[in-house]
């Protein structure tokens, strides 16, 4: 009980040195501070996902599946999507919201608001990255005119490089410009 009785006697100790540090007029400036800088966070985060959540409102979404790399004897009956054109990523929404980047934050604001439900998708598992590439490099050659025409192309590519080890996408696509 001698232990205890000083151990709290040091706790009361320390709660009166922050009680007298409370009260001093730096660290009440300090507080209110920090408390002006998460509300102006908070501003600047409402505003990006105003930007983000449009984005993604006004995008035509076609997603594929997410490869997951190196777990290919796990059965999944489920596989997140990830949208080619504008990159809604599925995968967001299983992620600890803290470590998640702002962009992703606001992805998953969005997908908990907006589930990917009945959208167009590729029945292709594929690297969400590659598949980003192979989008742009559609769209720079005029391969995407229109959606039945994007998915139409995407497959040929993807089918294409799943037989290559060192696959040249701008090859590829060239092929398909020569169709």
């Amino acid at each position: 009980m001698e232990k205890i009785d000083k151990l709290k006697k040091e706790k009361q100790k320390i709660e009166e040195e922050i009680k007298k540090l409370e009260d001093t007029d730096i660290l009440k400036k300090y507080v209110k501070l920090q408390d002006d800088k998460k509300e102006v966070d908070n501003e600047i985060y409402e505003y990006y996902k105003k930007i983000g959540f449009k984005k993604y409102d006004n995008c035509n979404h076609i997603y594929v599946m997410i490869k997951i790399e190196g777990k290919q004897n796990i059965k999944r009956r489920y596989l997140p999507k990830i949208c080619i054109k504008c990159g809604l990523d599925e995968s967001t929404k299983s992620g600890l919201y803290k470590y998640l980047s702002l962009e992703e934050k606001i992805m998953r604001d969005y997908l908990f608001k907006h589930p990917v439900l009945n959208k167009r998708c590729i029945n292709i598992s594929c690297n969400p990255d590659l598949a980003k590439l192979i989008y742009l490099k559609l769209k720079e050659a005029n391969l995407a005119s229109d959606d039945d025409t994007l998915i139409k192309n995407f497959i040929s590519v993807i089918d294409s490089i799943s037989n290559d080890n060192e696959p040249n996408i701008d090859e590829k696509i060239k092929l398909l410009l020569k169709k």
